[in-house]
């Protein structure tokens, strides 16, 4: 005998959310031990190459000890520290992401642009610095010419 319906259930069924939460929880758990297990890996391959190729022996073994460490990690608690961890880490590399843009940015500014618009001023072709036509009254364009302008071609062709 299944159980009446109450009139709530239709527009909130808890019982099935509940039951969704922790499927969701249990593929988010599946996916971060998937991804400490490959990263674990990786990080063997690299520390691998260290020792053995590069004979980089102590390099090699910190690498190893950090990528076993992680891969225990997310095996052990992949909702829990490992998600910690990644959350501290990602908003390290977000930092240290922003600080490089804004260094290579500037290194760049004054390296390429800067010369090359000094260059292109020295010559005369640096036309946005020319300044405004004289010639013109306005840069206004009327709407009656550029109704006139418009063609089935010009909205295939916009740019």
């Amino acid at each position: 005998m299944e159980p009446r319906a109450q009139a709530s259930s239709i527009a909130w069924n808890w019982r099935d959310r509940a039951a969704a939460n922790e499927a969701a929880l249990a593929r988010e758990a599946a996916a971060n031990r998937t991804k400490g297990l490959i990263g674990g890996a990786v990080g063997l391959a690299v520390a691998a190459l260290l020792y053995f190729v590069l004979h980089r022996e102590k390099m090699g073994a910190v690498v190893a000890g950090i990528a076993v460490c992680f891969a225990l990690l997310a095996v052990a608690s992949p909702l829990g520290a490992y998600k910690g961890v990644l959350k501290a880490l990602d908003r390290f590399a977000h930092f240290v992401g922003a600080a490089v843009t804004w260094v290579l940015m500037t290194v760049l500014f004054y390296l390429v642009f800067l010369p090359a618009g000094l260059v292109l001023r020295a010559r005369g072709r640096l036309h946005i610095s020319r300044g405004a036509e004289r010639g013109l009254g306005t840069y206004w364009i009327d709407t009656a010419e550029r109704e006139r302008a418009r063609t089935p071609e010009s909205y295939r062709k916009q740019f």
